[in-house]
């Protein structure tokens, strides 16, 4: 499987504000390993064609009645960008929106920069600057209420 390729797609699918399957029904077998790398090489994209930073981290599906319901058996994980905050009293615009929603996901600001393994909770509460909301920026066809 070509991440970075996959990644390009996605990428270009955001930038010009149209909607994909989800990669589950692309590549039925993709595995957690390969998805995170298609979400890192998006991350790299980001960073040197547009110059865009990671400010933070974020993890969604933290409630088990979520994990229940799409069939997964863990929280996921992300990264926030600077482009992605939209911090309180700013608008959006509607038209670099697609199937737009706010998901209660929680979103780190980092300080600093964390590094593992061996990260503990206090090196997280010294790293970090706040927690904030994350708006979604959602390129599916539908929204899969599936891990699969």
């Amino acid at each position: 499987m070509d991440t970075k390729a996959i990644a390009q797609d996605l990428h270009k699918a955001e930038k010009n504000v149209v909607s994909v399957d989800p990669l589950t029904v692309v590549y039925p077998r993709i595995t957690v390993e390969e998805a995170y790398a298609i979400q890192l090489a998006g991350v790299e994209i980001r960073r040197t064609t547009e110059g865009h930073r990671v400010v933070g981290k974020k993890v969604g599906l933290t409630s088990v009645a979520m994990q229940k319901l799409i069939g997964v058996g863990e929280p996921d994980y992300g990264h926030l960008l600077d482009h992605m905050l939209v911090m309180e009293g700013e608008s959006l615009n509607r038209g670099d929106l697609l199937l737009p929603k706010v998901e209660g996901e929680v979103a780190f600001i980092l300080k600093s920069t964390l590094k593992g393994p061996g990260i503990t909770f206090a090196d997280v509460l010294r790293a970090t600057g706040g927690k904030r909301g994350r708006s979604c920026r959602n390129c599916l066809t539908t929204f899969p209420l599936s891990g699969r």
